[in-house]
């Protein structure tokens, strides 16, 4: 971790970085927000539903190095940051604020199979355990009991 500090600390601009390739589109990105000042995508391992980056094009190594010529790039990052959360939160939809159903962990449930190949297979399978639920899914167990 501390040879990690290191090189951020020493990093110099110029440098070819990952940010650079995806900005000149020689890496695959999912890009859904671009302007002449910086770009937007979303992270390839995300830590959060809606995580995504948004890149300066101009190469800022740290915000430490930054000069007082990029506090406009820097409040419009701000700026799109803002935009794009309100783009990608509006895409996910909105989130069920009383439950879809009454189960509880604990609770056997039977399930109907729609993909029966045939009338005369079962067209319910089941008991299942509940394992897991929330205010839309329901997770039961693999086998039933």
């Amino acid at each position: 971790m501390a040879d990690e500090v290191a090189q951020a600390q020493s990093a110099q601009p110029g440098g070819d970085t990952i940010f650079g390739k995806i900005i000149r589109k020689e890496i695959p990105a999912n890009i859904f927000y671009e302007d002449d000042q910086c770009i937007a995508f979303h992270d390839v391992a995300p830590q959060a539903p809606t995580h995504f980056l948004v890149v300066p094009r101009k190469p800022i190594t740290q915000i430490s190095k930054a000069e007082d010529a990029d506090k406009e790039l820097l409040g419009h990052l701000m700026i799109v940051a803002k935009k794009c959360a309100e783009q990608v939160k509006a895409a996910q939809g909105k989130v069920a604020e009383t439950p879809l159903h009454d189960l509880k962990p604990g609770d056997f449930v039977v399930v109907r199979d729609l993909r029966r190949k045939s009338w005369k297979a079962k067209r319910w399978l089941g008991p299942f355990q509940v394992l897991l639920t929330t205010h839309t899914a329901v997770k039961v167990a693999e086998r039933a009991t």
